[in-house]
């Protein structure tokens, strides 16, 4: 605050001189600046414009303008406004333009322009690792999972590689064939690199650990959730359930909210969680936006607050606060929900799960943490409110379809797919990506889905879509989901089901590919769950044949979802709420 005030202070000065020499394009800089950092982005935007547009204007006021526009999330001049100001800049300062460049083309999703311009830098400088992770994000989004391991690799070699990249190497790894040893071990090297960093004492790992503490009879058990997709993300979906339903008369709810951009979604969960009923005192909050805080006066505030169980919500996904947890500022530390893996950390205790995707006894070893098993199913879904009812589109082929990410979509998926439309003639796949939406990503996509063995005449491609109804609606336009594997989906198998569409998975040995089918059996749909590939393979084609996909049968399998434990979210809340303080003792892991 105290330097946004000193930019406040200094933006009258600013104007003053810039009224004085208004063609001066070095003070029209300073005052963008100044706007900028004061928070004033629309006014900055219009400043710097012009002081870019001006004669002379150096590269630093391209630069400057191209990230105001990135901050605005106006990509495609910002990419603009950035190739302006590499064009007159050179050295080092030509390469912070270009790694700007390529940021603004990734989130304007012409993703093979942005991997281009990450290759250029990578090979002046193979230390850069900014550049190494952006160019492994470019190739994960265009599908290309192999590419992005050999990017994720590299960059996790360099001394310099902070935890959040080389967490994308872990998240990477789920979708890749790898052995689960292999993945695991990759979990324990990053907890021995980074958890060790934060200077974690050694935790005592006594052969029997119960979940059971004391707390005062005085007050309530805290409990924390620590995310930074407490907004319109596929998260909210499964945590905005657990956030409504908790006892109050037993526990006092916070949230600590790690994302840097706020939505609708984020309003309503906040007054979920801090609304007039729940405070007990003028001035009191449960929820704690922690996303300028580091990770030392994040734990601080865990700690002042006295929360008894912290919840992770995100494992090795983007904006996770990981480093949080590594200072165990609470007696009891939990991962949950938003990833299929174990941490590999020795501070997070326990990780909530179900029989399903973790059978007892078969995947304790790869997992650093005590799994706690809420059964029958880990999960509760949220229905999005504006979901259309579930329709099918009048056209007389068969349409198998999928709308998970491309990085799930790897060459195995392909083989076992381009089966299945061998097997059933006429039929098409139906693939949904915003990659689409480039023409030159696109073109670089369906050489690699042909490369894999996919007969391209028979692909339909969709683009994104900037609502979520519009996005459901699109369901109408397959007739079987076909699950990816070994990353099952989890978002897209809930919506699938919701608007109607029957969903078939493989299931595999691990939490990451099993999923799906647990969704699927606590709604009696065990029939669509496959061990094999040809089992796969024959329930796809049984399912088309069987013509379960006409408007009134999405009909009944949208009733059939609202009826299973999936939406019973009081009982599932309940469920958590015994795992977390309730659960008997269980052996730890050695």
């Amino acid at each position: 605050m105290c330097g946004k005030g000193r930019w406040r202070r200094a933006v009258p000065i600013l104007r003053d001189l810039v009224s004085r020499e208004p063609d001066n394009s070095a003070l029209r800089n300073n005052l963008g600046l100044a706007l900028w950092q004061s928070g004033d982005l629309t006014g900055a935007e219009a400043v710097l414009r012009k002081a870019a547009e001006s004669d002379g204007a150096q590269p630093a006021v391209w630069l400057h303008y191209g990230e105001v526009l990135c901050a605005l999330r106006e990509w495609k001049r910002c990419a603009q406004a950035l190739e302006r100001g590499m064009s007159g800049a050179s050295g080092e300062y030509r390469i912070l333009c270009q790694s700007k460049l390529a940021l603004a083309l990734t989130n304007d999703g012409r993703l093979a322009a942005s991997e281009r311009e990450w290759r250029k830098i990578v090979r002046r400088q193979p230390s850069n690792v900014l550049a190494w992770n952006g160019l492994a994000t470019a190739q994960r989004k265009l599908g290309n999972n192999r590419a992005s391991l050999v990017s994720l690799n590299r960059l996790a070699q360099l001394d310099s590689c902070p935890a959040p990249f080389h967490s994308n190497l872990l998240l990477t790894l789920l979708g890749s064939p790898s052995q689960p040893r292999h993945v695991f071990s990759a979990h324990l090297d990053w907890a021995r690199r980074h958890e060790e960093a934060a200077r974690v004492p050694q935790l005592p790992r006594a052969p029997d650990r119960t979940v059971r503490f004391r707390v005062p009879r005085s007050r309530k058990i805290r409990v924390g959730y620590v995310s930074a997709d407490f907004r319109d993300h596929p998260v909210r979906f499964f945590i905005e359930p657990v956030l409504k339903h908790h006892d109050r008369s037993r526990f006092d709810v916070h949230v600590f909210s790690a994302q840097t951009r706020d939505d609708e979604t984020t309003g309503r969960l906040r007054r979920l969680v801090s609304g007039p009923a729940r405070a007990p005192k003028s001035g009191f909050t449960f929820w704690h936006d922690i996303h300028a805080v580091d990770d030392d006066d994040a734990a601080g505030l865990v700690r002042e607050l006295a929360i008894d169980i912290l919840v992770d919500l995100s494992g090795h996904t983007a904006g996770n606060r990981l480093g949080v947890f590594a200072r165990k500022p609470a007696p009891v530390q939990v991962t949950y929900l938003g990833y299929p893996a174990t941490t590999g950390m020795k501070a997070i205790d326990y990780r909530l799960t179900d029989s399903f995707t973790d059978p007892p006894g078969k995947t304790e070893r790869w997992h650093s943490e005590t799994l706690l098993r809420v059964d029958p199913c880990f999960l509760a879904y949220a229905p999005p409110s504006d979901a259309p009812a579930p329709f099918r589109d009048r056209r007389r082929h068969i349409a198998f379809g999928c709308f998970s990410g491309l990085a799930k979509i790897g060459p195995r998926v392909i083989r076992v797919w381009s089966r299945i439309l061998d097997a059933v003639p006429g039929s098409v796949l139906v693939l949904k990506s915003g990659v689409f939406d480039d023409p030159e990503s696109e073109a670089d996509t369906l050489k690699r889905l042909a490369s894999h063995g996919l007969p391209i005449g028979r692909l339909r491609r969709l683009n994104g879509d900037k609502l979520r109804s519009e996005h459901l609606a699109r369901y109408s336009h397959i007739d079987v989901a076909l699950d990816t594997f070994p990353y099952s989906g989890t978002t897209t198998t809930c919506e699938a089901l919701w608007m109607g569409v029957p969903v078939v998975t493989l299931c595999g040995p691990t939490h990451v590919s099993r999923v799906s089918g647990s969704i699927l059996s606590q709604m009696g749909l065990d029939r669509w769950i496959a061990q094999t590939e040809n089992q796969y393979v024959e329930k796809a084609i049984g399912l088309a044949r069987s013509g379960e996909f006409r408007t009134a049968d999405r009909l009944g399998l949208r009733e059939r979802m609202a009826e299973s434990p999936m939406l019973d979210h009081p009982r599932h809340t309940a469920a958590v709420e015994f795992a977390l303080t309730h659960a008997p003792a269980a052996r730890r892991n050695s």
